[in-house]
């Protein structure tokens, strides 16, 4: 009884052991998501055909295969590995391939700084060789990802700026560079740059990278120190002669500024004493002319009076007016006594004189007085 159990534990473990080759793993769940700045590509791994053949792995193609989801499930197919089918020995492998273009924007700087990428080294026509800084921003747009995958497979793009645009800024500027000696290039720093993004920046547009800015900092490092040396004493030479002429112009500015004001004092105490003088002028006419007026005026008045008076005396009713304004007076003076003496006129004005003897009263009067 011993040996059965022994040899039915044996049966029962090879049984064991075959039927465990016959089945089937279960199918992976992959799941491939991609990022807001991600364009996702699905390229079939199976199932191409001859027709196909001549657009495989280009633009056309990618473009075709670009999906819009976020998240994808890779499809398997089961592989079997074994000597028989019914061994179900092998594995699953997917059906097709994910490809994902990042299309973050990135910058890229070239320079001699440490911190900075390799720097263009430049050389002018008179052989001298000399760096000057470049900054590259660049992106990719969404309709171009499937340019840029064809044409440089899903690298990443700071390697790119980093490599091939780097190099083609390099060249622009060499061939712009050895035709201008180095003094002339100083000056035309703008030139060059504008020369460059005319080549470069379309170049790469073609081949899905989109170039935002390409600039140039700071100035030039030559490969010669001494060179640098000899630069800077020329321009500390003329940043003192311009200061001695800025001083000397100073000066003369000052100097033409006091001759300017004392001629101005001048002309003011000119102006001044002049009007003063028709001010005391028009005082004086004014006053003459007042008194003129005056005396004119007066002259006019008597004038007129004497030719009233003249007029007056022919007048018959003026005569016997100032008649009635003598006998009022008389009137009014008379003490109640009855004249004694007449002493009578010309005959030709009318005019007769009459005296009273004085009273008592009168003679009291006068002499209280």
């Amino acid at each position: 009884m011993k040996s059965v159990k022994l040899i039915l534990i044996a049966l029962i473990g090879v049984l064991a052991m075959s039927l465990s080759g016959c089945m089937r793993p279960v199918e992976p769940k992959i799941l491939v998501t991609a990022n807001p700045n991600e364009t996702m590509f699905v390229v079939p791994l199976v199932g191409e055909n001859k027709a196909n053949q001549d657009k495989l792995n280009s633009e056309e193609y990618y473009n075709q295969n670009k999906v819009a989801v976020r998240e994808f499930m890779i499809p398997h197919r089961w592989l079997n590995r074994g000597r028989w089918e019914w061994t179900y020995n092998g594995n699953w492998i997917p059906t097709v391939m994910v490809i994902k273009v990042d299309r973050t924007p990135v910058t890229c700087e070239y320079d001699v700084k440490e911190s900075t990428g390799e720097p263009i080294w430049l050389e002018s026509s008179d052989s001298v060789g000399f760096s000057t800084g470049f900054s590259v921003s660049a992106m990719i747009e969404e309709s171009d990802a499937a340019k840029f995958l064809y044409r440089y497979q899903a690298k990443a793009l700071k390697e790119i700026i980093n490599t091939e645009v780097r190099a083609r800024i390099q060249a622009t500027a060499f061939d712009f560079c050895a035709r201008e000696r180095i003094d002339s290039l100083r000056n035309m720093k703008s030139q060059m740059l504008e020369s460059i993004k005319v080549d470069v920046v379309p170049f790469f547009k073609e081949r899905g990278i989109t170039i935002t800015t390409l600039g140039q900092f700071g100035g030039f490092t030559y490969e010669n120190t001494d060179i640098q040396k000899s630069i800077d004493n020329v321009f500390v030479a003329q940043q003192e002669k311009e200061q001695a002429a800025a001083r000397l112009a100073a000066v003369g500015d000052i100097n033409k500024r006091t001759e300017a004001l004392a001629k101005q004092e001048g002309e003011n105490a000119k102006l001044k004493a002049q009007g003063d003088a028709d001010a005391i002028r028009l005082t004086a006419q004014a006053q003459a002319d007042g008194a003129r007026m005056k005396a004119e005026a007066d002259a006019k008045g008597i004038q007129a009076v004497n030719n009233a008076t003249k007029e007056a005396q022919s007048n018959p009713l003026f005569l016997a007016i100032r008649q009635l304004e003598v006998e009022i007076v008389k009137y009014n003076r008379w003490g109640g006594a009855v004249p004694t003496t007449l002493i009578e006129g010309d005959g030709k004005s009318g005019l007769n004189l009459f005296l009273t003897a004085p009273t008592p009263e009168m003679k009291a009067a006068s002499v209280s007085k």
